[in-house]
């Protein structure tokens, strides 16, 4: 297999990044990052501790798609909070999702030969269903044959329930093999029920052995369904930060400096955390992907 390259927008900390390397190990495929786009300065200061040699090109509004290099893959966790739950669900009227159509725009030039995104379950919903079949019918329009499932990252190594679509296109059509159904890889839970359900407006707690989902906005208790643990003398405290990053499946430590080696907040890590791509799904993912025979 020759030497493939990819690109990711919405880079964030690196997410796709760490997947997409795990699987190229253990695939024994050669993967080249050949550049990324991301406007968190903050966020870019982590990703630059850990991956380097790509280009940042920045917000993806003003790429010029024609002076990026060529590449076999794009990835990308697109702005979800124009479809989440948690916002208000305005879809691709909202500013933010009209970013999709600059992926739109960067597929079209580029053609590449696999595309990988992730979104909130919320988008196959939003708007009656209207923004998914939008998408579908933008991306179909560029020739990509398209699956798409929710995964949860209980199911791949990590003890937090984290639901996410994850949508898979193949120029010119589905290979023989294909992505989907992504059946878990295992279901990582603890072995004493530790996490809780919590909020300072409830009597009540209860006890769970997956954590709830990390959101960026994470930061204290009082919120209902942030994710807390139940300490063994009774007490209820908050996630920490190092906590955080294993059940997102980061290493130990990712988010603790950046490329200037000064210390990040914990508020910053957390935010940073609950706006991830968690690896080991996206690693899941491209174990099938680079399983394919003749796909590139």
């Amino acid at each position: 297999m020759k030497k493939l390259k990819y690109f990711s927008t919405f880079s964030g900390i690196g997410g796709f990044e760490l997947g997409i390397e795990r699987a190229a190990e253990k695939a024994n495929v050669s993967i080249e990052c050949v550049g990324h786009s991301e406007i968190d300065k903050f966020a870019e200061n982590v990703y630059r501790r850990h991956l380097t040699g790509n280009k940042n090109y920045g917000d993806i509004t003003k790429i010029n798609e024609s002076e990026l290099l060529e590449f076999d893959i794009l990835v990308g966790g697109f702005p979800c909070q124009s479809y989440s739950s948690a916002g208000k669900q305005r879809g691709l009227e909202d500013e933010r999702g009209q970013l999709f159509y600059d992926l739109v725009r960067i597929i079209k030039e580029k053609q590449p030969r696999v595309i990988v995104l992730e979104n909130v379950p919320a988008l196959l919903s939003n708007n009656g269903g209207r923004s998914f079949a939008a998408i579908l019918n933008e991306l179909e329009e560029l020739g990509f044959c398209i699956e798409w499932q929710v995964c949860d990252s209980s199911h791949f190594g990590v003890p937090q329930t984290r639901k996410r679509l994850i949508i898979v296109g193949f120029l010119g059509g589905i290979p023989s093999q294909p992505i989907f159904p992504l059946h878990p890889t295992c279901k990582t839970r603890l072995d004493e029920a530790k996490f809780i359900s919590y909020s300072q407006t409830r009597d009540s707690i209860k006890l769970k052995n997956t954590a709830n989902t990390i959101v960026a906005s994470y930061s204290g208790l009082g919120n209902f369904n942030q994710p807390a643990i139940l300490t063994d003398d009774g007490q209820i405290r908050r996630l920490t930060p190092l906590e955080c990053e294993r059940l997102m499946g980061f290493p130990d430590n990712w988010t603790v400096f950046g490329v200037d080696g000064k210390r990040i907040s914990d508020s910053q890590r957390y935010h940073q955390l609950g706006n991830a791509v968690c690896p080991n799904v996206i690693e899941a993912v491209f174990d099938k992907i680079f399983s394919i025979k003749g796909l590139f």
